[in-house]
C-alpha cells in the first residue's frame, strides 16, 4: 500500500507544492482519499483497497452519489427486463418511486435503512403490500451494490414484515367436487356472455384452470398449438405449454393434463384457428365467475372466504391433496418457490376432507 501527497506546480508563482490531501496508488492508478491526516488516510486506503479488490469502481460510486435517484430507478427497471415481466417491473418502479418521494430521497446518499424503515413503520398499508415494498427496496439496494454504484447495499438491515398471512384482505376457498361440477354445468348451459366468452368456452376454461393450476395471464396466452395431446388409443402424457414470456417466474412451463380432460380438449380444439383461445388477461374475470356461481346457485362467499378466478388455482392444489399427491410433487406442479406457499395458502381443505382423512383410523 502506498499513500502519498502528489506534487503540482502553482500557476501563479511557479513553485512546486504538495497537495493537502493524501492519495492512494493502487494497480497503476491513483485514488483521492480526501483526508489530510496520515493515519486517517492509511485507514481509508485499506478500506478502499478492499473495495477495489471486490471489483468496485470508486469513480463510478462517486458519480452515482450525485446522480438523481429517478435515473437510477430507470436503470434498475431496464436491468429487470430479462427476469421480470412488464407489469412486475412497472409495479417495482412505482413502489420505489412512491417510497423515495414520500421520504424525500433524491440521491443514494439519502437511501438509508433509517430513512426507509421510518416510512415502513408509519405507512398504513396491508402487511402483504408492505412486504412487497420491502422486497422491491432490498432488491434495488442489492442491484446498486452489484452494479458497482455502492460498496454494499444500504438497506440489508430492513426489518422483516411479520404475520403477513394474518392480514390477508382476500381469503379464498375451494369448491367441493359437487359444487365445481355444478359451476361447469351452469356455464355450459348459460346463454350469457362474460369476458366475451360463451358459456361452453367458460366451462372449458374452468376445467382447464382447475386441472392445471394455470394463472389468468397464462391461460390468456394459450393457442391451439400450446397443447400436445396424445392421439386417441395411444399411451403417454398430454401437456399444455406456457411460454416464458407469460409465466410469473419467466420460465417456460410444461404442465401435464389430467387424462379426464384430454378428450374434452381434443373435441374443443378441433378446427380452432391459431389465436388465443381464452383472451381474458385484462378482463374482469371475477364478475364472470360470480355470474356463473349465481346461475349454479353457489354462494360467492362462505365463512368470509370467496371464490374468484384465481381460486381455480387453489382448486387445483386442493384436488392434488385430495388425490393423495405428496406436498413436494404438489409444489412442483404448482410451480411454487416453497412448499409452505402450496400448503398454507393454496390448499383449502374443509371438514369433510379432514373427516375422510381420519375415517380409517
Amino acid at each position: 500500500m502506498k499513500i502519498y501527497k502528489p506534487t503540482y506546480q502553482d500557476k501563479t508563482t511557479g513553485e512546486t507544492r504538495q497537495t493537502e490531501c493524501y492519495y492512494l496508488r493502487y494497480r497503476g492508478r491513483r485514488f483521492p482519499l480526501h483526508v489530510t491526516d496520515k493515519r486517517a488516510a492509511e485507514n481509508k486506503a485499506r478500506d478502499l483497497m478492499t473495495t477495489l479488490a471486490l471489483g468496485y469502481d470508486p469513480a463510478k460510486q462517486e458519480k452515482a452519489r450525485t446522480e438523481p435517484i429517478v435515473l437510477l430507478i430507470d436503470a434498475y427497471y431496464d436491468s429487470l427486463q430479462a427476469t421480470a415481466g412488464d407489469r412486475q417491473r412497472t409495479l417495482i418502479r412505482q413502489r420505489l418511486t412512491k417510497v423515495f418521494n414520500s421520504v424525500g430521497i433524491t440521491t443514494i446518499t439519502g437511501f438509508t435503512t433509517e430513512a426507509v424503515q421510518g416510512w415502513m413503520n408509519k405507512v398504513k398499508i396491508a402487511r402483504r403490500t408492505k412486504h412487497h415494498y420491502r422486497t422491491a427496496i432490498r432488491s434495488f439496494g442489492t442491484w446498486l451494490a452489484a452494479s458497482g454504484r455502492l460498496p454494499r447495499s444500504p438497506v440489508d438491515d430492513l426489518e422483516p414484515i411479520r404475520n403477513i398471512e394474518s392480514d390477508r384482505k382476500r381469503v379464498r376457498r375451494a369448491l367441493t367436487q359437487e359444487e365445481f361440477d355444478a359451476l361447469v354445468a351452469a356455464a355450459e348451459s348459460s346463454l350469457r356472455r362474460y369476458c366475451k366468452l360463451t358459456g361452453p368456452q367458460r366451462a372449458m376454461l374452468y376445467q382447464l384452470a382447475a386441472g392445471t393450476g394455470l394463472r389468468r395471464s397464462e391461460v390468456a396466452s394459450l393457442l391451439p398449438s400450446s397443447f400436445a395431446l396424445v392421439p386417441e388409443g395411444q399411451e403417454g402424457v398430454s401437456t399444455v405449454t406456457v411460454e416464458a414470456a407469460y409465466t410469473k417466474n419467466k420460465t417456460r412451463a410444461v404442465q401435464p393434463l389430467p387424462p379426464s380432460l384430454v378428450p374434452l380438449l381434443r373435441e374443443y380444439l378441433r378446427g380452432m384457428p391459431e389465436r388465443p383461445l381464452w383472451p381474458v388477461g385484462q378482463r374482469l374475470t371475477g364478475a364472470m365467475v360470480a355470474g356463473d356461481l349465481e346461475e349454479a346457485g353457489i354462494p360467492l362467499v362462505v365463512s368470509g372466504r370467496c371464490f374468484d378466478f384465481h381460486s381455480l388455482r387453489g382448486q387445483y392444489a386442493t384436488r392434488l391433496v385430495r388425490a393423495g399427491v405428496g406436498l413436494a410433487v404438489a409444489q412442483k406442479l404448482m410451480r411454487h418457490s416453497t412448499p409452505t406457499l402450496t400448503a398454507n395458502v393454496y390448499t383449502h381443505l374443509n371438514l369433510g376432507d379432514l373427516g375422510a382423512a381420519v375415517a380409517g383410523l
